[in-house]
């Protein structure tokens, strides 16, 4: 993805991000418009954070594994198991607040682990 599309994705997330954080805003606290430039600058702080936290990839790489942040070129780390890889991904997700994603050796999906505020946080264990 190039940085115009990236840009532009960015920007249209937070604009609808925006909107239901106002609208939710105005909801709670009443209408005045002197409120909106008050609360563009409490958003622009905490929409930062919430693009920052990237989910981590546990992918095949080659005959070793890799952890790759959603999005990136390049790996963080290649280790020689998929367990060290989960490990290492889980710790960054926790981090960050984030999800780890499993791949298969074929790349397809196995598993998803979420470590951020997930409004239906699993009950079991396995990583």
């Amino acid at each position: 993805m190039n940085g115009s599309n990236q840009s532009d994705k960015k920007g249209e997330c937070q604009s609808k991000a925006y909107q239901i954080a106002k609208e939710d805003f105005f909801d709670n606290f009443g209408h005045p418009s002197r409120k909106e430039g008050f609360l563009k600058i409490i958003f622009k702080t905490k929409i930062i954070n919430i693009m920052s936290k990237k989910n981590q990839h546990v992918v095949p790489s080659g005959k070793d594994w890799a952890v790759k942040g959603e999005g990136n070129d390049k790996a963080t780390k290649i280790v020689d198991t998929q367990a060290q890889a989960i490990k290492i991904a889980r710790d960054i997700a926790i981090n960050q607040k984030s999800e780890v994603v499993i791949h298969r050796p074929n790349g397809t999906f196995r598993d998803k682990d979420s470590y951020g505020n997930d409004p239906n946080p699993p009950k079991d264990k396995k990583h």
